[in-house]
C-alpha cells in the first residue's frame, strides 16, 4: 500500500508542476498533451552541387628543366624529352631551382660568376649578384636563396639584396639541397669528398660522408630520410644514403659526366645529366631509361617543374 501512496504522490507533483507557471522540462509525454506544440523535424542538408562535381586532384611533372654548360643554354622538355625547347642561352647555369608560383627560374653561374633568374619561359632575363658558385636552392617561404660557392654558404634575398655568408672556410663547396623541413641545409665538397650539414642559418656543421669522389648533384627525400648524390670517376654512380650519412647503396653506374639529380615523389622516378645523355630510373636505379640524347654536350643542372593539377 506504501508503494503505492509513493506513485500516487509523484503523479500530483508531476500535475502541478505541469499546470503552473513554473518553468518545466519537456518530457515524452509532452506530444501527447492536447496544447502541446509540434515540432517540425530539420530539413535534411544537402551537399553544395559544386562540392559534388569537385575534380580529382593529382601530382604530376609537367616539364623537365636542364642547363648544358657545353652548348651555354636552359632548355625544357616533357618528362619523357619530348618537345624540347631552348630557353635562354649565352648562359652556365651549373645549378638551376624553380619558383613556380613566381614564375621564376634560378641558375648560379660559377665561371660568368653571378646569379641570375628569368622567367619560366626564358624571358626577362636579370642578374641578381655578381658572385658565382655551384649549387642553389630555394626557401621561398622565407623569401631565401642559398648558393655554395666562393668557398662557403650563403644566402640573400630572392631580388639579390640582403647577402650573409653562413658558412665560410670551406674548401670547394659543390652542390646544395635544403631541407625546409627540419632546418637543415646539405652540400658536397668536391675537393675533401664529402657531404656536410648544417642549421640553415649555419650553426651546427656536421660531417656526414667521408671518401667520395667529388661528389655532386645533392638531392634530398626528407620523407623517406633519404639523401642522393652523384660521383665523378673513380666511382662514377650514384649513389644514396640516409640523412645522417649512414647505410650507403650504389644505385646506378655513370657515363663518366654524372652531374644533377631531380627527385619526381609522385612516380618515384630519379632524372639525372650525364654529359650528353639525360636519364631517368626508379629510386632505386632499376630500369633505366634514355630521356634526352641529343643536342646536349654537357650536361649539368637538373629540375623538375611538379605541380597539383586536375585529372
Amino acid at each position: 500500500m506504501q508503494k503505492y501512496r509513493y506513485i500516487t504522490l509523484l503523479a500530483l507533483i508531476a500535475c502541478a508542476v505541469y499546470f503552473t507557471g513554473c518553468e518545466r522540462i519537456p518530457t515524452m509525454m509532452d506530444p501527447l498533451l492536447p496544447d502541446a506544440e509540434e515540432v517540425e523535424p530539420p530539413e535534411p542538408t544537402e551537399m553544395p552541387e559544386e562540392m559534388m562535381e569537385m575534380p580529382a586532384l593529382k601530382v604530376e611533372v609537367r616539364k623537365l628543366y636542364w642547363g648544358d654548360i657545353g652548348t651555354d643554354t636552359i632548355s625544357r622538355a616533357d618528362p619523357d624529352g619530348s618537345n624540347i625547347e631552348t630557353l635562354i642561352s649565352g648562359v652556365q647555369p651549373w645549378s638551376l631551382a624553380l619558383d613556380i608560383e613566381g614564375g621564376k627560374i634560378y641558375w648560379v653561374s660559377l665561371f660568368d660568376n653571378y646569379i641570375g633568374r628569368a622567367n619560366l619561359d626564358g624571358s626577362g632575363v636579370e642578374t641578381l649578384i655578381t658572385s658565382g658558385g655551384e649549387g642553389l636552392g630555394l626557401d621561398l617561404e622565407a623569401g631565401k636563396l642559398y648558393w655554395a660557392g666562393g668557398g662557403g654558404i650563403h644566402r640573400m634575398n630572392l631580388d639579390g639584396t640582403g647577402v650573409e655568408t653562413l658558412i665560410p672556410g670551406l674548401l670547394k663547396p659543390d652542390s646544395m639541397a635544403l631541407d625546409l623541413v627540419n632546418r637543415k641545409v646539405y652540400w658536397t665538397d668536391s675537393s675533401d669528398g664529402t657531404i656536410s650539414r648544417a642549421e640553415l642559418d649555419g650553426s651546427n656543421v656536421e660531417l656526414l660522408v667521408t671518401e667520395l669522389s667529388h661528389p655532386q648533384g645533392l638531392n634530398l627525400d626528407v620523407e623517406s630520410g633519404k639523401m642522393y648524390w652523384s660521383n665523378w670517376s673513380p666511382i662514377d654512380k650514384i649513389q644514396r644514403a640516409n640523412l645522417d650519412g649512414s647505410n650507403i647503396e650504389d644505385l646506378a653506374p655513370g657515363q663518366g659526366g654524372l652531374e644533377g639529380i631531380a627527385l619526381d615523389f609522385n612516380t618515384g622516378k630519379m632524372y639525372w645529366t650525364d654529359n650528353t645523355v639525360i636519364r631517368r630510373s626508379n629510386f632505386d636505379g632499376s630500369n633505366v631509361e634514355d630521356i634526352v640524347t641529343t643536342g646536349l654536350s654537357w650536361s649539368i643542372s637538373i629540375v623538375l617543374d611538379i605541380q597539383t593539377v586536375n585529372e
